[in-house]
């Protein structure tokens, strides 16, 4: 908060200065961060928040929507406070979606899917749009939801052959390492066989 704090005030421009750092928009990770910490090492705290899942869900609609009306600007109060509010916001949905008791619980085709490419879409969706904005740069006839429709083929094919190519690849061979390890630590912990007669 306090360096896009300073950034707001004495950088030269809002991307350059605080949207595009990684560094000044940490919020978002450290909220998933405790999250998945409570989750994982605090189940009681963790079954109390499942237990009030709408709740979660309607509170973090409302601070995201706080958020958003924060941000019709871009000057110094939006820029330190709108991030950690919009984090805070996204972790309340993401716990409510969690929890069985979520009035969210509907199956969504194509929701699982999503969510597994997530992290290869968020890698590659820049590279996407530039790709094809230099393409669409040429042929300016194409816009509206001309644009827009080839804009999301590109981020879906690039996240897809980033995800299938690379993340699940090495998804599998680090379960390969992960079994190999255990069955080593196991063979380690056996005792040595009796001495036969």
């Amino acid at each position: 908060m306090v360096i896009r704090g300073y950034a707001s005030v004495h950088g030269e421009s809002y991307l350059e200065s605080i949207y595009y750092p990684t560094y000044t928009r940490l919020d978002g990770l450290m909220a998933g961060v405790l999250v998945a910490t409570i989750q994982l090492h605090q189940p009681q705290r963790w079954a109390a928040l499942q237990s009030r899942a709408n709740t979660l869900a309607v509170a973090g609609l409302i601070v995201i929507g706080f958020a958003i009306w924060l941000f019709r600007d871009r000057t110094f109060a939006p820029v330190v406070f709108g991030f950690p509010l919009l984090a805070l916001g996204f972790a309340l949905l993401v716990a409510a979606a969690a929890g069985v008791k979520s009035f969210g619980r509907w199956q969504v085709p194509g929701a699982g899917w999503m969510a597994a490419m997530s992290y290869s879409l968020y890698l590659s969706h820049k590279l996407a749009m530039h790709r094809v904005a230099s393409l669409l740069s040429t042929h300016p006839q194409i816009h509206g939801w001309a644009a827009f429709s080839i804009y999301a083929a590109a981020i879906l094919l690039f996240g897809a052959l980033l995800h299938y190519g690379v993340e699940r690849p090495f998804l599998r061979l680090r379960d390969r390492h992960t079994a190999r390890r255990g069955r080593t630590a196991a063979d380690a912990e056996e005792p040595f066989p009796a001495a036969s007669d």
